[in-house]
């Protein structure tokens, strides 16, 4: 069946941006706006321009480096969009035909896209209205603002309910290694970490903290090892941090 290829490739692309977004919100795993873009731009433009034997293998391929490189942090994210974005081709075949290659759908010539985009037009609205207050209801996240000699340092913080851990009165909270050169002026302290059978003192800086519509407070940040957060945070929080702004 003959098709506009370039209107396959807009539909295609949309398909796959709101299939990304509704995924987000499903999962509750955010992804970076640059790699949502790059990936659904990538597949559907090699979608619609290769057309060899092998052409399916080249897009899975790409399928599986945008998997292990930019979603090994968000892989059900990943999962879920894919099977919305096959549900939603899979739909327009079934009301108005039209064809599959490279595993995506060309839409067919008579085809009115017109009420199908006011569809994915009210999608993308909706999704826009609540996919903040779903994600700050469920995900724990906040908005952190650390006070250094150096500046002010502005980033999100993943609050961990286990993460108890104050000295002298003041939370301990943590932060990537790579971020120790922005405490490199402040004022050390000494704070013992207790583990599993042995306990030892690590190094820690006094500074400042306020999240999002708190007054700021000390709080001690400790940097001596390698995070990898949810949600693309850069520090794991205090409980008693929730307690004292």
């Amino acid at each position: 069946m003959e098709s506009y290829v370039e209107v396959s490739f807009l539909q295609q692309l949309l398909t796959m941006l709101l299939s990304l977004r509704l995924a987000q919100s499903i999962c509750l795993q955010p992804v970076l706006k640059g790699v949502c873009y790059g990936y659904a731009i990538s597949i559907s433009f090699l979608s619609v321009c290769l057309w060899l034997p092998s052409s399916e293998l080249v897009i899975a391929g790409i399928e599986m480096l945008f998997l292990f490189i930019y979603f090994r942090h968000a892989y059900k994210t990943y999962a879920m969009a894919f099977v919305l974005r096959v549900l939603l081709m899979l739909s327009g075949w079934v009301l108005y035909d039209g064809s599959f290659h490279n595993g995506m759908w060309f839409v067919p010539m008579d085809y009115r896209l017109v009420y199908w985009w006011l569809l994915y037009a009210l999608l993308f609205l909706l999704h826009a209205a609540k996919w903040k207050d779903i994600i700050a209801k469920h995900s724990y996240v906040y908005e952190v603002k650390l006070y250094s000699e150096v500046g002010i340092l502005s980033m999100k913080g993943y609050l961990d309910s286990g993460n108890l851990l104050s000295h002298q009165g003041i939370p301990v909270i943590f932060l990537d290694r790579s971020m120790q050169a922005y405490f490199k002026n402040e004022r050390i302290q000494w704070v013992v970490m207790k583990g599993i059978g042995d306990e030892k003192a690590v190094k820690c800086y006094m500074c400042k903290i306020a999240l999002a519509n708190t007054e700021k407070q000390n709080v001690l940040v400790y940097c001596g090892q390698k995070l990898e957060l949810p949600f693309h945070c850069k520090a794991l929080l205090n409980v008693h941090l929730m307690t004292m702004g």
